[in-house]
């Protein structure tokens, strides 16, 4: 269960459930080209690079702090495994660059993402740039009724922290494959 002495424990939730692990905890390592995982209290299973149709990593920055997540699709088109490491125990990072370097092995690097999903890019800048952009509104419509350039400033300014927020956070958050190993490096501990 070990790559290069690495492994990681992950909560037995969402498509971990359903695998056959026992307990509420999985062990999970990186070992003869395939992700490796144990029940806390039995039951074992291992997803082979070969087998991975997809892999994308996040970093999540969230108001309590930091985590990490990993989502994992398999060939054979079963439910996707979401893995969410606790990354106090360490091995996370080591375990994950490993399985990447097996997929990226066999020819897979557009198989391997980074970034968290559509969906909450979309729903981050559906809140961030509705917001922005009501504000951004509000402000041209006072500059319009009261002949203002000060209005007219702010306005000008707010639409312009609005696109520049509004790109950032897309391309944070939005999934994208990776172009080199060294890319995950922004989404491992």
């Amino acid at each position: 269960m070990r790559a290069n002495g690495a492994s990681f424990e992950a909560s037995l939730i969402h498509g971990l459930k359903g695998t056959g692990l026992k307990g509420l905890v999985a062990h999970i390592g990186c070992t003869g080209g395939a992700l490796r995982f144990a029940g806390e209290h039995g039951g074992e299973f291992a997803v082979q690079a070969r087998d991975v149709r997809r892999l994308r990593l996040a970093r999540v920055n969230g108001q309590y702090g930091t985590f990490y997540e990993a989502r994992l699709w398999r060939s054979d088109g079963s439910k996707p495994l979401l893995i969410l490491p606790d990354v106090e125990e360490g091995g996370y990072a080591e375990v994950m660059r490993a399985f990447a370097a097996e997929i990226t092995a066999i020819g897979g690097m557009s198989r391997i993402e980074r970034g968290e999903s559509p969906l909450n890019a979309l729903l981050l800048l559906g809140l961030t740039g509705g917001s922005m952009g009501l504000l951004s509104l509000f402000l041209a419509a006072m500059a319009f009724l009261w002949q203002s350039a000060a209005f007219a400033l702010a306005a000008g300014m707010a639409t312009l922290a609005t696109l520049f927020l509004t790109k950032r956070l897309l391309l944070q958050i939005w999934p994208r494959p990776i172009r080199q190993i060294a890319d995950l490096d922004r989404e491992l501990p």
